[in-house]
């Protein structure tokens, strides 16, 4: 082989290495940050047991919400006002065995996402086929939330989306599509609904349904007639929305009875949980609010609540409360020889975590 080949050759080969470089070199780094996660992964499973890995994307999921973009007036605290409304909620709603996933978002023409899920780690976006993706429209308010609820008892969850604007009800007809009922339910016109809950509060085996509000029903916060919208008071104030209580009257029909039923404040709702919190076989409503008190609303067998929020110190002083979990905190594992005893419980909330403040006492046996 002559001196002019081997040159050639040399210079092809050099120019392979060089080309071939950049991505050898990204590999290695690859090779090298996976052995460093493998590492970082065996640490965290041999500490806690498990760790949570991001795989959305793998699995189809590409939703991204979009904020609410509101009146002009309040361009200057929009960032603020507008950052709400991303919400999932879960359910089976084809009782395939496989729970699915439901997206909302919050500005005009945005659609919403009900990801199917296929049974083999992948989800599809089904919402525009089965009638509950194009809800955020002009004049109807945008979502901020959703909840399912099987209010006729024929096995099929049914959806519930709460929204700055007039909510919406839809009827999951088996699994196949859903049917807007909205004009069953004496929703207002409008109202900006910010939390939503389904519970049987009167035990007549039909589901019920509470829509906590935010700002008052009479602001549209697209077309305002005042920018005068904001809490009178960061710590008390009561010039927020409505709350609703709708009675399911068991014919796909709803009666709206809150007031009846003493749920009369308008303390800017953020959250609400239903659970039997005092065992009397009742559940009760635990109501975090933005801008005053939380509220204890225990259930008097079916005939109307009562908010002891004060007197169970969960509403003994404002909190800017923004999210409510029940959970039973002490369990049978307490130590046989070891026995607790908690002393003056104080519900307590920074930022979007909640939690007892709870002095104990250590009693050996």
């Amino acid at each position: 082989m002559d001196t002019g080949k081997i040159k050639k050759i040399g210079l092809a080969a050099l120019l392979v290495v060089l080309l071939a470089f950049p991505v050898l070199r990204r590999s290695w780094k690859q090779w090298q940050q996976n052995k460093e996660n493998r590492q970082e992964h065996f640490e965290i499973i041999k500490r806690y047991g498990f760790y949570l890995q991001d795989v959305a994307k793998e699995a189809g999921i590409t939703f991204k919400h979009v904020s609410p973009q509101l009146d002009p007036k309040l361009d200057n605290i929009m960032p603020i006002i507008a950052s709400m409304g991303a919400s999932v909620s879960v359910t089976d709603f084809d009782n395939d065995g496989w729970e699915d996933l439901y997206f909302t978002n919050s500005r005009y023409g945005t659609k919403n996402a009900l990801y199917r899920n296929l049974g083999n780690g992948k989800f599809e976006d089904v919402a525009e086929k089965l009638g509950v993706a194009d809800v955020n429209k002009q004049g109807t308010g945008v979502s901020m939330g959703a909840v399912w609820g099987d209010y006729d008892n024929d096995g099929y969850e049914d959806l519930f989306i709460y929204k700055w604007g007039k909510s919406e009800l839809f009827h999951n007809d088996k699994g196949k599509g859903f049917t807007n009922v909205t004009d069953q339910i004496p929703l207002p016109k409008w109202a900006n609904a910010n939390t939503a809950v389904w519970f049987d509060y009167d035990h007549d085996g039909k589901l019920d349904l509470f829509v906590g509000g935010y700002y008052g029903a009479d602001v549209d916060l697209w077309h305002l007639k005042s920018t005068r919208i904001m809490p009178t008071s960061f710590e008390y104030a009561n010039n927020g929305g409505r709350n609703y209580l709708f009675h399911n009257l068991g014919n796909g029909h709803f009666e709206e009875v809150a007031e009846k039923m003493g749920l009369t404040s308008h303390r800017w709702t953020l959250a609400v949980s239903a659970a039997d919190v005092n065992n009397d076989g009742w559940p009760d409503l635990v109501v975090a609010n933005d801008y005053g008190v939380d509220q204890l609303y225990i259930n008097e067998q079916g005939k109307g609540f009562k908010d002891i929020g004060p007197d169970s110190r969960i509403g003994f002083a404002p909190k800017s409360g923004m999210n409510v979990t029940m959970g039973d905190v002490l369990t049978a594992e307490t130590s046989i020889s070891t026995s607790l005893i908690f002393q003056n419980p104080v519900f307590y909330c920074r930022g979007t975590i909640c939690g007892y403040l709870i002095s104990a006492t250590a009693v050996i046996r």
